[in-house]
């Protein structure tokens, strides 16, 4: 399945680094990586200790599509009555 990330901007654990760039993934040691091609988001995280963050970046995208955003404000607005 080589090609399967062709250009694809991501981050991973360390140890599978090499497979990511041999499916054409352009590999960052970062906590986490959004790529917006095609006008969605990919989303790749390293590893447990960047949860947080990754988690952040997941509802920073959601929020950026009227739908999902209005659906979590809804969730948002249930978890508080």
């Amino acid at each position: 399945a080589a090609g399967v990330l062709d250009g694809m901007r991501c981050t991973s654990y360390i140890g599978i680094k090499l497979a990511v760039e041999t499916y054409g993934g352009l590999w960052s040691d970062q906590e986490f990586v959004v790529d917006e091609k095609g006008g969605g988001a990919v989303i790749t995280s390293r590893t447990p200790p960047d949860l947080p963050m990754f988690c952040e970046a997941i509802v920073v995208e959601m929020r950026k599509r009227p739908a999902v955003s209005e659906t979590l404000d809804g969730l948002a607005l249930q978890r508080a009555e």
